[in-house]
């Protein structure tokens, strides 16, 4: 299983174009597999760590699938 840590969490505007106006938690996050720092939004009315690791995961299976696929012909 893969482990990724929550570096920080910051509130800002949200750059969504439905949400204009509304704040949002930008999650800093890192995963064990490629320490590379990235980020995921949170809407700030429904904010809780639970939420923000789902989110994480949403992202991290998004990121995953779209690497291309290497094989022999």
């Amino acid at each position: 299983m893969a482990v990724a840590e929550i570096l920080g969490i910051e509130k800002s505007f949200s750059a969504d174009p439905l949400r204009q106006g509304r704040i949002d938690r930008v999650v800093l996050y890192r995963t064990e597999k490629d320490n590379v720092t990235r980020f995921v939004t949170v809407p700030d009315e429904t904010f809780t760590i639970e939420l923000a690791q789902a989110a994480i995961r949403k992202a991290e299976a998004e990121r995953v699938m779209s690497q291309p696929i290497k094989f022999n012909y």
